[in-house]
């Protein structure tokens, strides 16, 4: 593959030059994760529903007025390149040695807990599609990590979105080059 070295280096610095944001945030309340549908009735009529569908609804709500807040009226979807990273603090269990629980909250061990990591990203990546990005399809790069705090304190998930200039500005700069 011959490579046009002139037209490489011009889009490869129109491509550095693209701004980088940053969208932190902090969820509190008790960790939300994919539940299988469940299903009801019996008979001719049955009805199938997402257990978690009440909760997702009340997280979208709060993270519209934070956005809300945050930006004002001058908030619009990201509709860019994504790179997303959730760090979810989940309380020790009380079943464990208080040696085990200093060592897991200090991020020495890592024991097994019930709930899976990718079953709480799936569901804060569906809370956040069109309330803070258009599509999750967007995403091109996840990490999820999982951390142990003190049974006194309030689970929480935090978390870091970063995405380049608007799509738009982006491909205008894109086709300047040409």
């Amino acid at each position: 593959m011959k490579l046009n070295e002139k037209l490489y280096n011009k889009k490869k610095q129109s491509i550095l030059a693209i701004k980088e944001h940053k969208l932190c945030f902090v969820i509190e309340g008790d960790l939300l994760h994919y539940e299988r549908n469940r299903t009801t009735g019996g008979g001719r009529f049955v009805r199938q529903y997402d257990p978690t569908s009440k909760n997702k609804k009340i997280v979208q709500k709060a993270l519209n007025v934070f956005l809300q807040k945050k930006f004002g009226d001058n908030y619009n979807l990201i509709q860019t390149s994504i790179r997303i990273e959730m760090i979810f603090y989940k309380r020790v269990n009380k079943g464990w040695s208080n040696v085990d629980k200093q060592l897991a909250i200090e991020d020495l061990i890592h024991p097994y807990t019930k709930s899976d990591i990718d079953n709480h990203c799936k569901v804060y990546l569906d809370i956040f599609n069109n309330v803070i990005y258009h599509d999750d399809a967007t995403i091109y790069k996840m990490t999820g990590t999982k951390r142990f705090i003190d049974r006194s304190q309030e689970e929480k998930v935090v978390v870091k979105i970063w995405y380049d200039d608007d799509f738009r500005s982006l491909q205008q700069k894109r086709d300047s080059i040409k």
